[in-house]
């Protein structure tokens, strides 16, 4: 009796711990619980809007100089990324993208880069002006018209409204062009650089829906007149995959170089792919 008493104290008793007080012992199952960081968590940017999207894409280019008028349609891949983020004091806008494709006026391509980082004075929580300096960079060569440029350092300075659904920005922006070209097939490229860029954009996101539009002038010197463009980009991210829809103008005097006076090139373009989007 004594010897089955000792045999029941020295046995051990399994005791069941609770996972998260104490940790999971070897003989539990895990949990199956997703751990989600907090877009407040310190060291996050939040409040922001983040997207990047991987696509297939399809487009259509014109083009015209003078009486030349010419058409061309392409497919392709292309990556988009775009992003206004907070940190405390900190503001921050960001895109880029990079595509590679083809077609009728054989492959086009380009990458390009705008990005910008500065001082946002906590009016409100979730708005306030801002000023930033940064970057902007393109090279890009459609079918029948190209164009390039690097300009730094670029101003920008606006105000902002950043929410978890609505999201508005607008700002004004500005900086020397160190190198560039634009030009159109059939006359002479005009060179920018050594020119002054000036331009505005306005950013306006309704989840799942959001519009950028950018505006740019650089203004040359002598007597060639500026070249102007125009972009705009709607994309939808309801549910995957990620829509986006985008048009750009471009307008420019090649009369200086070519005689043959103002070159015009349009692009429309569609994107369907997939990527992470987060409305924080």
């Amino acid at each position: 009796m004594r010897a089955a008493a000792v045999a029941l104290a020295s046995t051990p008793s399994l005791v069941w711990a609770d996972a998260q007080l104490e940790g999971c012992p070897p003989w539990c199952p895990a949990p199956h619980t997703d751990i989600r960081v907090s877009p407040r968590a310190k060291g996050r940017w939040w409040p922001g809007f983040a997207m990047r999207s991987l696509s297939l894409r399809g487009s259509v280019e014109r083009t015209r100089i003078g009486t030349d008028d010419r058409t061309a349609a392409s497919i392709g891949v292309e990556e988009h990324a775009l992003a206004y983020m907070s940190l405390g004091h900190i503001s921050a806008r960001y895109t880029d993208f990079l595509a590679l494709g083809g077609g009728g006026a054989g492959v086009d391509g380009g990458l390009g880069l705008d990005a910008a980082v500065g001082y946002r004075p906590l009016f409100g929580q979730r708005h306030g002006p801002f000023g930033r300096l940064g970057v902007r960079a393109h090279w890009l060569y459609r079918g029948h018209f190209h164009s390039s440029l690097l300009e730094l350092p670029q101003a920008q300075v606006g105000y902002s409204y950043i929410g978890r659904r609505l999201h508005l920005e607008a700002g004004a922006r500005g900086g020397p062009v160190l190198t560039g070209r634009y030009g159109v097939d059939g006359g002479a490229a005009t060179r920018l650089g050594g020119s002054l860029e000036v331009g505005a954009y306005v950013g306006a996101g309704f989840r799942p829906l959001r519009l950028d539009v950018e505006a740019s002038r650089v203004r040359l010197g002598g007597a060639d007149g500026p070249v102007d463009s125009l972009d705009a980009l709607l994309c939808g991210t309801l549910a995957r995959p990620t829509v986006c829809f985008h048009g750009t103008g471009l307008r420019g005097d090649l009369g200086g170089s070519s005689g043959r006076g103002q070159a015009t090139a349009v692009y429309v373009g569609v994107t369907i792919g997939i990527g992470p989007v987060e409305w924080r």
